[in-house]
């Protein structure tokens, strides 16, 4: 990973916005010598150790996932985004990469979770049970590449579960290409042989939207991968 200046896309005196690169982690993983978003925070902004024992991280992004990554910079302006978040006052915009022609909009409502604390993968169900929590998202598609069949396709979310935007496409019948774990039969390289670095799957948290501090309405948006250039 380059310096962690270069990948910072918005910054005033309560907020930090990292436009996260593929294949790192969000927060550090004990017992683990591999870097992450915190190991870079901790080395270049030791003030935000002062904020909380993540320096100030307000919400994680998978492995795979690039995009919008939150970070206060003191202990209020981490109460108030926390707060935002917990509140669902924080509109998050993605981009997926489907196999095939995805549906022009298409909304789902639905509890999501895990039976066992430890397992890998979520499920979606209709009505709530113990250990599941709801979650709306909403999907729209972005583009069509004919020639290579697959979508381009816009997940809208108030919610940030785990795995939801991977679940809630695979339970309609469209994994994210690449993602083994909900289903996917392909490889992102069979689409993109030319690209080097891909991720496993394209997971790309594109925008967030919100009202900060100081009461401002505030858009902040990450630029795509180059292999959503297309």
């Amino acid at each position: 990973m380059k310096e962690l200046s270069s990948y910072i896309i918005f910054e005033d005196d309560n907020l930090m916005v990292i436009n996260k690169p593929t294949n790192i982690h969000s927060s550090s993983i004990p017992s683990s010598k591999e870097e992450s978003i915190v190991t870079h925070l901790r080395k270049n902004f030791p003030d935000l150790d002062s904020v909380n024992d993540e320096c100030g991280l307000l919400q994680r992004l998978d492995f795979e996932t690039t995009g919008c990554l939150m970070v206060a910079k003191n202990p209020t302006a981490f109460k108030y985004y926390k707060n935002l978040i917990k509140k669902k006052h924080i509109e998050k915009q993605y981009l997926i990469l489907v196999k095939g022609r995805f549906f022009d909009k298409k909304t789902t409502e639905g509890y999501i979770g895990s039976r066992y604390r430890r397992s890998k993968k979520v499920s979606v169900v209709e009505n709530s049970k113990d250990r599941f929590l709801f979650a709306k998202t909403s999907f729209s598609l972005e583009k069509y590449i004919e020639d290579k069949n697959i979508s381009i396709v816009k997940a809208r979310t108030s919610t940030g579960r785990r795995h939801q935007i991977r679940a809630k496409a695979a339970n309609l019948d469209f994994s994210l290409i690449g993602d083994v774990l909900y289903g996917s039969k392909n490889k992102l390289e069979e689409f993109f042989p030319e690209e080097r670095n891909l991720p496993k799957f394209v997971l790309h948290a594109s925008s967030l939207s919100f009202i900060d501090l100081n009461r401002e309405s505030i858009e902040i948006k990450a630029s795509l991968p180059s292999y959503l250039l297309i």
